[in-house]
């Protein structure tokens, strides 16, 4: 695979740690929501972060976050279709 051309409104994250989050825990803080995701490691959660934000905020990161995982798991279904037709 070549490199992908980065569009013009990409954010830079030169810098920023990134994880592989396989769990999520949720309470209710006040009017927010708190989250903190973490990973499994030898059949253990570690939690890496938390991240608070209000309710009306995560419904739109959680429709936007549903979109892209769709359109990965479509994509990712297509290249498994070809890969097992041979091509």
């Amino acid at each position: 695979m070549g490199i992908l051309e980065m569009p013009a409104d990409a954010p830079d994250t030169y810098g920023i740690p990134e994880y592989h989050v396989s769990e999520v825990r949720t309470e209710i803080d006040g009017t927010d929501v708190r989250m903190v995701f973490g990973t499994k490691r030898f059949g253990q959660t570690q939690w890496l972060y938390t991240v608070v934000v209000n309710p009306e905020r995560l419904l739109a990161l959680c429709h936007y976050c549903q979109s892209a995982a769709e359109e990965a798991f479509n994509l990712a279904q297509m290249m498994d279709r070809r890969r097992r037709a041979g091509h």
